[in-house]
């Protein structure tokens, strides 16, 4: 049973913004202690984040290059209550600024899911990678308005949506990780 509809959706802009609604209700209510499971050396998924199959090679290229994503998956991993799916689509009509979008709803007895939607694999790494910090920064309780009246890396575009210099740095970082993976792969292929 659905106790919130539509807890929080996430919207990557030009310059990814993130949108929560009901951010502040959110917070502290995410007190489930996480299991000990470290995926960190694995490339397998968890269980608890699927991708649809136009990203499957996308996100398995993630998870062999990228470190900090490695360590993203096995944080949701470790949730058992936070579900995620991981889908390229088409850009709703209307839609021109965002390129990703992340919905979440909250569930009776404490289940969260969060569908990613990201709109061109041609930046789907650096998206990916931005989307999934902010679903942990939910799922970690983090209280926008709190943070923006304090002046603490988020800022609000129009009120509702906020961004974060985390989330932007994670999806920077992933791209980086993965960019020098290739170029690693390149050298490599080239001295044969």
């Amino acid at each position: 049973m659905r106790t919130h509809t539509s807890t929080g959706v996430l919207v990557c802009f030009l310059g990814m913004t993130l949108i929560a609604r009901d951010a502040e209700a959110l917070a502290g209510t995410f007190d489930h202690p996480p299991e000990t499971v470290s995926l960190i050396d694995s490339t397998d998924l968890p269980r608890t984040i699927t991708v649809g199959p136009d990203l499957q090679d996308i996100v398995a290229h993630m998870m062999r290059e990228s470190e900090i994503f490695r360590r993203q998956c096995g944080l949701i991993g470790r949730l058992r209550w936070l579900r995620v799916h991981i889908v390229l689509e088409e850009p709703p009509n209307g839609v021109r600024r965002v390129r990703a979008k992340s919905d979440l709803a909250r569930y009776e007895f404490g289940l969260i899911t969060a569908r990613v939607r990201v709109w061109s694999r041609e930046d789907a790494i650096e998206l990916i990678a931005h989307e999934l910090e902010h679903v942990i920064e939910v799922a970690e309780g983090t209280d926008y308005q709190s943070l923006l009246v304090r002046r603490l890396v988020v800022w609000s575009v129009d009120g509702t949506s906020f961004e974060t210099a985390r989330a932007i740095h994670t999806g920077l970082e992933v791209k980086r990780e993965v960019w020098l993976a290739n170029a690693r792969l390149g050298d490599a292929r080239s001295l044969r």
